[in-house]
């Protein structure tokens, strides 16, 4: 039996940035920074879209997508904002600020309810947000977006790290 092999060619990926999900039986997706800068190759059931983001945001370091395969989450190189976007259409849907320091977010990872998504930094540092209904009203998405979402805000310090 021989398999199909999908070949997807991207801008530099040296951090090795993408993600996988089986969500059900068969179906698979799988995100990976685009050839462009700022864009995500989103390959779903066999059908591959790429889609170009916000030029103005630094370039993705960072991506997660949920089980049930129906959000994304890509963070920026600078780790300041982390975006969550629908696989369906790639509109995002909402916008956390994780800091307003320079970072780099080391992995974002969705719990497996999608209640939650988590984002930890080099700087020690792990902020939980909420991640809002699937099925929520446009209006109250687009007014919210840019608010505070983070439940918890915290610092996890190595056992090599001095009290200050």
């Amino acid at each position: 039996m021989t398999k199909n092999k999908e070949w997807f060619w991207t801008a530099d990926n040296t951090g090795g940035v993408g993600a996988i999900v089986s969500y059900e039986e068969g179906k698979d997706i799988i995100v990976l920074p685009g050839r462009e800068e700022n864009s995500l190759i989103i390959w779903k059931n066999g059908e591959k879209k790429e889609h170009v983001f916000d030029k103005y945001d630094a370039g993705i370091s960072t991506i997660a997508i949920n089980n049930a395969g129906s959000l994304i989450a890509k963070s920026s190189s600078c780790g300041k904002y982390i975006r969550m976007i629908k696989v369906e259409d790639c509109e995002e849907i909402k916008r956390y600020t994780r800091g307003s320091s320079v970072a780099q977010i080391t992995s974002l990872f969705f719990d497996n309810s999608s209640k939650y998504l988590t984002a930890s930094s080099n700087l020690e540092t792990i902020h939980v947000f909420t991640v809002p209904i699937v099925q929520w009203d446009k209006d109250l998405a687009e007014s919210s977006m840019g608010e505070s979402d983070s439940l918890v805000s915290g610092s996890i310090r190595s056992s090599k790290a001095e009290e200050v």
